[in-house]
This record gives C-alpha cells, sequence and structure tokens, in this order.
C-alpha cells in the first residue's frame, strides 16, 4: 500500500499541509480508524485498499457522517468501476476514481466472444471486468497481433529452444519491435 502512495507523498512535500498516513484495520471493523480521521478534521482522504474493502469503508464512513459536502475520497483501485456505489450518490461527498478500461471496448469484446461461440452463453460487462483481466487481455491481444503482423512480414522458421540454455529466437527483436508499433 505505503509503496503505491510514495509518489504522491513525495510531491506534497513542499507543500505547508501535512499528510497523515493511517492503515485499515484487519478487523473489517474501519470506524474507529475513520472517528479518528472525522475527529483531526481532515476532509480530504486517499483511500489506498483493495476493491473488496471499499464500499464497506465507504458505508462505515457514512455511518459516522463521514459522506458529506466537507469530505472527498480519491480511491486509488483500478477496479472501483466494479463496485455499486448508487448508494453514495446524492450523499454531496466527492468520490473520484481511475478507470483503464473502455466500456464500449468491453461490449465489442463480448459481442465478439458471443459471435464467434453461438453455443456458449458470456455475458460481461463493465462492472464485471477487472482491471487485471483487462491488461491480460490486452497484452495477448498486442502479443497475437505482432505475432500476426512479424509473420505476414517475413518467414517465420520455428525451431526448439531450451528455457534453460544461452540462445534467443531468431525473430524475438523483430516482434519486440512489431509489439511496439501495433494500435
Amino acid at each position: 500500500g505505503i509503496v503505491r502512495l510514495q509518489e504522491l507523498i513525495k510531491a506534497h512535500d513542499n507543500s505547508p499541509y501535512p499528510i497523515t498516513v493511517r492503515q485499515l484495520s484487519l478487523s473489517g471493523d474501519y470506524r474507529p480508524l475513520l472517528k479518528q480521521i472525522k475527529n483531526s478534521a481532515e476532509a480530504h482522504i486517499v483511500l489506498d485498499c483493495s476493491s473488496d474493502k471499499i464500499y464497506e469503508v465507504l458505508k462505515q464512513a457514512q455511518q459516522i457522517g463521514m459522506m458529506s459536502d466537507y469530505h472527498s475520497y480519491l480511491i486509488t483501485s483500478l477496479d472501483l468501476h466494479t463496485i455499486n456505489l448508487d448508494e453514495f450518490r446524492y450523499g454531496g461527498t466527492n468520490i473520484t476514481g481511475f478507470r483503464l478500461i473502455n466500456e464500449k471496448v468491453v461490449s465489442d469484446v463480448v459481442r465478439q466472444w458471443s459471435y464467434d461461440d453461438k453455443g456458449l452463453q458470456r455475458s460481461a460487462n463493465l462492472s464485471t471486468v477487472k482491471a487485471e483481466t483487462a491488461l491480460m487481455y490486452d497484452a495477448v491481444h498486442l502479443f497475437a497481433k505482432a505475432l500476426h503482423d512479424l509473420d505476414t512480414s517475413q518467414q517465420i522458421d520455428i525451431h526448439p529452444i531450451s528455457c534453460d540454455g544461452q540462445n534467443t529466437w531468431q525473430h524475438g527483436f523483430s516482434l519486440i519491435n512489431y509489439m511496439k508499433i501495433v494500435e
């Protein structure tokens, strides 16, 4: 957790406003910590925790009166889009997060899967696709596209290579270059 926030803390070094770092309880009862934060009059909170804890932290913050116009939360999880925040929509709190996933791309990919495999029922939407899954899909897609482009530009010879040996694949650098230019 703290490693991910190091750059934020460094960037804040010359600021007259202090940054206080606190750790969430492992017990799941976040109210004592949230009460400390409330009593300190801190209103701008960076919440860096796993996505499965975010809803509960915000719910407990709401229970003790920390979901008002006065409070703002920056959520560092890239999976914030998977959490239903409707319950906090009208409280006045500014909840900000980041998303790497494009909803239209997810819909197009799922539609393509359904088209390719008529016998399989697939359902996915933005709220079910985690950032790690989307990044893995992008990585495999990038590799496959680059390999295809390499294959169309030259003859690829496949020879067995030991993982433990010193030899490299003769097309390895070309493949890397194609991966760099794939759009």
